[in-house]
């Protein structure tokens, strides 16, 4: 859109290919250092559990609703020099989106809530902002705006909990909760999580792994479906180690499993949503590698 010799503006797409990676700019006296545009992605559940008593004596939580945002932004993370800002502001990108969580556990997406300006708001739509500090590695969030459908009278105001990163693309997930009171005594649990978060485009990307493969791996099979993979091991291969990693290097999970007999062994992958990775399994009998999709 614009240049000069400080400052150069352009459009990105808001999401897939061009929305993040290695920024270059080549110009007739060469190329830059490259430097990595990262895409914080995360979701953020907002729950409240209502206590019931069926029968009398007889009291339990259940999901009363709640709401559910996927959302993300792009930002340099990489380290900078000391004359520039390490507390950045940032604001989620127009294709965050999210929705109502009805009694069933399942986001009702006809009610979906669109991004929306943090100054600007309609019906339906939410926005969240906040600031990443690089000389800690934390994330601020300033609030999560929404505005119901349906002629709702005000706005909800929202802050979710400070969390940390680190370059090599991890973002700490949590959950808590806390107990309310009506004027009546009645008491809900009000819950606050985010999960799923990741950053792609680290700037500083783990390697997987050093050791070589050995050539063992007809030693054991790899089945994936939705939530596990599946180890069905022939031979014992003593302890072994299962690493999960994405394509880029980033660790995604570790487990430990002791396949002293040969036997099915399942690895939990509910919690993650990458789609192709590398396992590599360190066992006693050498190092097993392979690409796989879930």
């Amino acid at each position: 859109m614009s240049w000069s010799d400080t400052l150069i503006v352009c459009n990105l797409p808001d999401s897939g290919n061009g929305a993040g990676g290695n920024v270059i700019v080549q110009t007739t006296k060469g190329v830059n250092n490259k430097r990595a545009l990262s895409i914080f992605s995360l979701g953020i559940d907002k729950l409240f559990w209502q206590l019931f008593e069926k029968p009398p004596g007889l009291t339990w939580y259940e999901l009363a609703f709640g709401t559910r945002w996927i959302v993300s932004w792009r930002i340099d993370i990489s380290p900078r020099l000391g004359s520039l800002a390490t507390s950045i502001p940032f604001e989620i990108s127009k294709n965050s989106y999210g929705g109502f969580v009805r009694g069933n556990g399942l986001v009702d997406l006809t009610e979906k809530f669109h991004w929306a300006d943090t100054n600007t708001f309609t019906d339906s739509t939410y926005s969240l902002s906040g600031i990443i500090n690089l000389k800690n590695n934390s994330i601020h969030f300033t609030f999560a705006k929404l505005r119901f459908q349906g002629g709702y009278s005000g706005d909800t105001i929202f802050y979710p909990t400070p969390t940390k990163f680190d370059s090599s693309g991890n973002i700490q997930n949590y959950s808590h909760s806390i107990t309310v009171y009506d004027s009546s005594g009645m008491h809900a649990q009000i819950q606050d999580s985010l999960y799923k978060a990741e950053i792609l485009f680290p700037p500083n990307p783990t390697s997987s792994v050093s050791q070589q493969s050995q050539p063992n791996a007809n030693q054991i099979s790899i089945f994936t479906n939705e939530n596990s993979i599946i180890l069905q091991s022939a031979n014992p291969l003593g302890s072994t180690i299962a690493s999960l990693y994405r394509i880029d290097g980033r660790l995604l999970k570790r487990m430990k499993f002791d396949i002293s007999v040969p036997g099915i062994y399942m690895f939990d992958v509910s919690d993650l949503h990458a789609r192709f990775t590398l396992l590599v399994l360190q066992t006693e009998k050498g190092v097993i590698t392979k690409k796989i999709s879930f």
